[in-house]
């Protein structure tokens, strides 16, 4: 930041630890010159290290140096949702899916049934759906059954999320077999979901060659996620109000704090204030829930009712009314609890989106919205042509992985998908932004089959879409690893209908597991950041690359005024490259004469 004469900076460093990143304070400068500077911070955050003066590097108010509060972030390493390729283990306590304190926002969304007594060599993909027979779901654990067809006989296998010490945790109960479905043409879900009468009970194995019936590439969402941020500015008073990212339910997010202000409310800063559930309205919905913001300001209790509502697949947060309540002058109690008063207790008030109206609103809201839609599994075929399958919003074709898929289609042996691997395509053109080609391969019958996919960007969204298929022989007593060779130019390829329904005569893809890295994973880390090890938590992730710095005030006791300055955050240039495991930023402003 530009503070009167000097650009005052700050080194920050991303990096990432045991599958958490982490943000540090490293260093501060100054340099002189800037009392009439009126260039682009982004280009000045750069400096030639040897015009820099080193400065102290702080974390609080009082110290004599610079450091950086209310820094705001992006962090698209998505993990809220996933696939384990593995076997899902047999007994406690199970694979982990991540944080949690509530296995019922955990969905399982798809599976494949493996083990001994399943037919073939490849897994077969079935349906998971929620066990409706049995214990009712708890916070602390949830039933699930996995199942498909094989060879006339309903196999399943059923299954347990829990929770334990603030982590999820999946793992298979137990396993069994019906017969007398080999001409069934209707939907089993009602069916296998509860007690099927006549099951018998088959082992339950967490390995392709034990006698009994497993799950492996188990899809999950589990919505306990950390998809943080913070509305700027005032909550705007009716629709549409402000975006608080994709979802589909409204009752996943959580409003979490923000200031009351307004022309009404003392002072000429916002003052901070406690958000609780209202409980005097209708139920929440996966369309709707609403919020009570309140305050105690002088004698009065002030209030500003907020709804969270959901539109097309976005969740949205608006003012809905504003309110207040006299006899709060030497009030002392707990503003939680305080949150819900009688509505007949209560007189009207204005609400309000600026300072200057004659009101009450809402500014700076802090929010988690733990609806998860960075990863995810299309569950059709992939389209051939353009343009394809939405993978949801994005800007850059190379943050997209494809996880995992399937094969099916006319040409494909079996009645289920065969589970295949997909790899990026390392021959053909360089990705680039606007594309990126991959393949996905099964072994079949002796055969090597692989299907064609390029993801591509079009008008800030992401799709995915089938571009060729082909197979070749000669591969019956293949035991290596086929990545390499099937993900450049396969010599000898027959060409092979690319196809996007089961019965076409030719391959596609289905089931396909995603991982949009373009998301909105977004948030304010309040306070200082911390100078030295271990700094503040940012959220999961395996890559200080794709975490950005995307704003933040330089403070400190050498920094002028009262209040941080607003600065500007730019990669650093002159320290070593980033990796995954570090990123350095600047953080600079000009105060006075000094950057």
């Amino acid at each position: 930041v530009v503070d009167g004469p000097k650009l005052k900076l700050v080194d920050l460093e991303v990096y990432v630890v045991s599958g958490e990143c982490f943000v540090v304070a490293v260093e501060a400068a100054d340099k002189d010159g800037y009392a009439s500077w009126k260039g682009d911070l982004k280009a000045e955050g750069n400096p030639d290290p040897s015009s820099l003066k080193h400065a102290p590097v702080v974390d609080s108010f009082e110290e004599p140096g610079y450091g950086v509060v209310d820094l705001t972030f992006d962090n698209r390493n998505g993990h809220l949702e996933g696939m384990l390729h593995t076997f899902v283990p047999v007994g406690k306590p199970g694979a982990c899916l991540g944080p949690g304190e509530d296995a019922r926002v955990v969905d399982l969304t798809a599976g494949a049934l493996a083990g001994g007594l399943v037919t073939g060599d490849s897994p077969l993909v079935g349906a998971v759906v929620p066990k409706t027979s049995g214990k009712k779901p708890t916070a602390k654990s949830k039933n699930w059954t996995a199942f498909v067809l094989d060879n006339g006989k309903l196999k399943l296998v059923d299954l347990e999320v829990t929770v334990e010490d603030g982590d999820v945790f999946v793992k298979v109960v137990s396993a069994g077999d019906k017969d007398g479905y080999g001409d069934f043409k209707g939907d089993l879900k009602p069916e296998a979901s509860g007690d099927v009468a006549g099951l018998n009970s088959v082992p339950a194995v967490d390995s392709k060659d034990a006698p009994g019936y497993g799950v492996v590439n188990l899809a999950y969402d589990n919505k306990n996620g950390t998809s943080k941020g913070v509305a700027h500015g005032f909550v705007p008073v009716g629709a549409p109000g402000t975006a608080l990212g994709p979802g589909d339910d409204a009752r996943l997010v959580d409003l979490t704090g923000g200031g009351l202000a307004g022309g009404l409310v003392s002072g000429d800063s916002p003052l901070p204030g406690t958000i609780v559930p209202k409980t005097t309205a209708e139920k929440p919905s996966a369309k709707s829930k609403k919020w009570t913001a309140c305050v105690v300001d002088g004698p009065k209790l002030k209030l500003v009712d907020l709804e969270v509502y959901v539109v097309s697949g976005e969740c949205f947060v608006v003012a809905v009314e504003a309110a207040d309540k006299d006899g709060y002058a030497s009030w002392k109690g707990d503003l939680k609890a305080e949150g819900n008063p009688d509505p007949s207790s209560l007189k009207h008030a204005p609400v309000v989106d600026s300072f200057e109206e004659p009101g009450y609103g809402v500014v700076d809201l802090t929010f988690d919205n733990r609806n998860g839609h960075l990863e995810g599994m299309l569950h059709t075929f992939v389209p051939v042509g353009k343009p394809g399958a939405c993978l949801g919003p994005g800007e850059d074709a190379r943050v997209v992985d494809l996880t995992a898929g399937a094969l099916a289609g006319g040409l494909v042996t079996g009645d289920s998908p065969l589970v295949g691997a997909v790899v990026p395509k390392t021959s053909g053109k360089k990705p680039t932004a606007k594309s990126k080609n991959w393949t996905a391969f099964v072994l079949d019958n002796g055969k090597l089959k692989l299907v064609d996919l390029e993801v591509t960007v079009e008008d800030g969204d992401v799709f995915v879409k089938v571009v060729s298929a082909g197979d070749k022989d000669g591969y019956g007593d293949f035991k290596g690893d086929l990545k390499p060779e099937a993900s450049g130019d396969v010599a000898g390829l027959n060409s092979v209908p690319a196809v996007d329904s089961k019965d076409a005569p030719g391959y596609g893809v289905v089931n396909l597991a995603y991982d949009n890295k373009n998301g909105t994973s977004k948030g304010v880390a309040h306070g200082f950041v911390p100078v030295g090890a271990p700094g503040t938590a940012l959220g999961p992730g395996d890559d200080a690359r794709l975490v950005d710095l995307t704003g933040g005030g330089l403070a400190g006791g050498l920094v002028s005024g009262d209040s941080p300055l607003p600065g500007t955050i730019v990669p650093k240039t002159t320290a070593e490259k980033p990796s995954a495991k570090s990123k350095k930023w600047t953080a600079c402003v000009v105060d006075g004469p000094k950057l």
